[in-house]
This record gives C-alpha cells, sequence and structure tokens, in this order.
C-alpha cells in the first residue's frame, strides 16, 4: 500500500511532462495552440503553484514530525526507521517535482511564443 501510493505521489510530475494527466477537454482540443497555451498559462498560476505550495506548507510539520520522532511503525512486523519517514517525505516531494516540472512548461510555453 506504501509503495503504490509512492508511484502515484512521484508519477504525478512525470505524467504532467507526458502530457498525459486526466483532462476535460471537449473544447480544449478545437482551441488553437496560441489559446491552449493560454490556457495552460493560466492553470499553471492559478491552480497549480497555489496548490503545489499549500501541500509543502500543509505537510512540512507532518514531516519534519515524523523525522524528528525516528518514526517507525506500530504494527508488529511494520516498517523499519528511515522508511516511514521517506514516504511520508513523499509528500513534500509531490508538490516540488509538481512545481518544477509546471515551471518547466511556463517556460516552454514563453519560448515557444516568442519564435
Amino acid at each position: 500500500m506504501w509503495l503504490h501510493s509512492a508511484i502515484f505521489l512521484l508519477g504525478s510530475a512525470y505524467t504532467l511532462q507526458y502530457n498525459e494527466h486526466v483532462r476535460v477537454d471537449i473544447l480544449y482540443r478545437t482551441f488553437s495552440k496560441k489559446k491552449q497555451d493560454w490556457i495552460n498559462t493560466i492553470g499553471i498560476l492559478v491552480f497549480v503553484f497555489p496548490v503545489c505550495i499549500y501541500f509543502i506548507s500543509a505537510s512540512w510539520g507532518f514531516v519534519y514530525a515524523s523525522w524528528s520522532v525516528n518514526e517507525i511503525s506500530r504494527d508488529a512486523g511494520g516498517l523499519i526507521y528511515p522508511a516511514i519517514p521517506l514516504l511520508k517525505s513523499m509528500l513534500i516531494l509531490m508538490p516540488l517535482t509538481l512545481f518544477f516540472q509546471s515551471l518547466s512548461i511556463l517556460i516552454k510555453i514563453n519560448l515557444h511564443s516568442r519564435i
């Protein structure tokens, strides 16, 4: 279960990189490339960046507490020390990777619009 969640958390930026994320594109696919770029830019600035910043700020204390108390699994035969804090650290890694991938998309959109 933990590794399953890790795959989804760390795969979000990869999915965004290849434009394979879920999108309701009833109108989007009929738009010109320039209009699609504007929609992507607005979506990143209004939705992705604020959500990433919120996720990082909301999970920072949770992850810090896990590392500071050397958290282990409470289940018999559960995960040993570094596993639980590493898994919880993915709550910060996911929005960071998503933020930087979105920044990369914004840079590519800006470069394409200048050419």
